[in-house]
């Protein structure tokens, strides 16, 4: 009899140590579930902080573009004037005074200097499609 009572100890202790192997597994697997639930959250919001943070960059980028062509204006204006000065200072030189043309010449290169200024600072500005060119 006290073999037989050995014998079914030993066998619900393996059905025990069984049920509870199977029941640690499950537990870890549960953990291991929620562990990836919170994974998937997070990469899922941090997919929306760099969404939201690709538009932000995005709108700047855009509005870099009109900085950049009002910047390339105000370029060509200093440009286009330092030439007339260049050009009024030669015919000084060489002449000994300045012409009416070249005396409207650089009053016409200042006015376009100060518009392209205006336009600098006007935030509603759009760049010309051409470059114009004044003579």
């Amino acid at each position: 009899m006290r073999e037989a009572l050995k014998a079914s100890n030993r066998q619900a202790g393996a059905y025990k140590g069984w049920v509870t192997r199977w029941k640690n597994t499950a537990e870890g697997l549960e953990l291991e579930r929620k562990r990836l639930e919170v994974e998937v959250e997070t990469h899922l919001h941090d997919k929306k902080v760099l969404s939201e943070q690709l538009r932000a960059i995005s709108e700047d980028y855009q509005s870099m573009g009109t900085v950049l062509a009002k910047l390339e204006h105000f370029e060509n204006a200093v440009d286009e004037l330092r030439r007339l000065k260049l050009v009024v200072d030669e015919q000084s030189l060489s002449v000994g005074y300045w012409s009416a043309k070249a005396q409207n010449d650089l009053r016409s290169g200042v006015d376009d200097f100060l518009e392209a200024v205006d336009q600098l600072m006007d935030d509603e500005w759009v760049a010309p499609s051409e470059p114009s060119t004044a003579s």
